[in-house]
């Protein structure tokens, strides 16, 4: 496993992450919760040290399972978890002074600490000045809950209003071969800013497993069933059978260099400065092992070439980012 310190602190973190959407066991099709808890203990086993969790992940099932499995690891790990942005019902942005404060409060019991390493806005809360939830992070940074505070999904404008009141130690966003609107302004802003960046949905939230059919139907409590919260259009049927036949290109390139698709997909990603680390939704042990094998690859420029060329093929990935989800 490789390691990096994140932006410009000295929180250290494996550079594959370990992403508990999933764990809740809500809008990404059935997780089993055996197999899941075998994951975590496989992660820790090979060196993953980066857990990254929400509260809007399963309504806190994500931190509460994934709490459990941590204890006698807590000092072990890096624990990122989120506030903001709840789906109790619908989906809710609140970065209210209650909020903030409450959230924080229920992630650290359902979590089974007294701290969280990184702790990130989920999502900016358009109805509040930005300086507004920074200053109340800013707070939380410096009672020692949270040991670092960041943000996740903010444009370059809205970091540069946070940064104003806290620190930004890490920006949060969706990237990958597939998805790359938020790289455009997102990386040179935190590579000019000295703040690091974590990619989630590296694997372009499953298309870049190259498991699926042309035809594949989600189930209707899967998001992927209607569409994403970040306006991601790839798994609609008119765009579905296009974006598998990317896919399994791609893939067909990745095994001529001897590795798969999700870890070429990994190690593509995780070339991209300021990225320190890409999250991965994991459900099964098997699936971490073949990850964390990604870090032993090195793509040369032709194959990143080849890579961007059978990219440009994608669909529905091209949509302006929204203000919120």
């Amino acid at each position: 496993m490789q390691y990096r310190n994140l932006g410009n602190s000295d929180l250290s973190v494996s550079r594959i992450g370990f992403g508990c959407w999933e764990l809740g066991d809500q809008l990404y099709g059935h997780t089993v919760v055996d197999e899941a808890v075998s994951a975590i203990y496989k992660a820790l086993d090979l060196g993953v040290t980066l857990f990254d969790t929400a509260p809007m992940y399963g309504q806190g099932r994500s931190e509460t399972l994934l709490g459990k499995a941590l204890k006698g690891h807590r000092d072990e790990v890096v624990i990122v978890s989120k506030v903001g942005m709840e789906i109790d019902g619908s989906l809710r942005l609140d970065s209210s002074r209650e909020r903030i404060m409450g959230g924080m409060e229920e992630s650290l019991q359902r979590l089974g600490t007294d701290y969280i390493d990184l702790f990130l806005i989920h999502w900016p809360d358009l109805s509040r000045p930005i300086e507004e939830a920074a200053r109340l992070m800013e707070e939380l940074r410096q009672s020692g809950k949270a040991r670092y505070v960041g943000v996740s999904n903010f444009n370059a404008t809205q970091m540069t209003q946070f940064a104003e009141c806290a620190p930004i130690t890490c920006h949060q966003m969706g990237y990958n071969i597939i998805d790359r609107r938020t790289g455009r302004e997102r990386l040179p802003y935190c590579l000019e800013n000295g703040i690091g960046a974590m990619a989630y949905g590296a694997l372009c939230c499953g298309m870049l497993r190259g498991r699926y059919a042309p035809d594949h139907v989600f189930d209707e409590t899967d998001w992927r069933s209607t569409q994403s919260p970040a306006g991601l259009e790839i798994f609609t049927r008119e765009n579905m059978p296009v974006n598998v036949r990317v896919a399994n290109e791609l893939k067909e390139l990745a095994l001529s260099l001897g590795m798969t698709l999700p870890q070429m997909a990994l190690n593509w990603v995780l070339r991209k400065p300021p990225i320190d680390a890409a999250l991965v939704g994991i459900r099964k042990p098997e699936e971490l092992e073949e990850n964390v094998k990604a870090l032993d690859f090195e793509l040369s420029d032709e194959t990143l070439a080849q890579i961007d060329e059978i990219a440009k093929g994608a669909i529905g990935a091209d949509t302006e980012l929204p203000t919120a989800p």
